[in-house]
């Protein structure tokens, strides 16, 4: 059971077990979504953290915040939940 106040806590938690027991993708693996993404998967670094911090308080979009970090949407918007950026 989950209570209401909890809720928030309990979906970010839910959304990071998933992505992170989603398995890779079988026709090409990692590297064709590291063909467009070269990040991907990669785990990121407190230098990562801050920058990506700075970026979205900052007004930066996340479209633009894939590029720069050659990083997935999903990954980018998982990242700022976890920084406590987005609900």
């Amino acid at each position: 059971m989950v209570f209401e106040e909890h809720m928030v806590e309990f979906l970010h938690a839910l959304t990071d077990g998933i992505e992170f027991m989603h398995p890779a993708p079988q026709a090409g693996g990692y590297g064709e979504i590291r063909k467009k993404h070269p990040r991907a998967y990669e785990k990121w670094t407190e230098e990562d953290d801050a920058r990506l911090r700075a970026e979205f308080a900052s007004g930066t979009d996340r479209a633009e915040l894939v590029g720069m970090f050659q990083r997935q949407p999903s990954a980018i918007k998982s990242r700022l939940r976890k920084l406590g950026l987005l609900q």
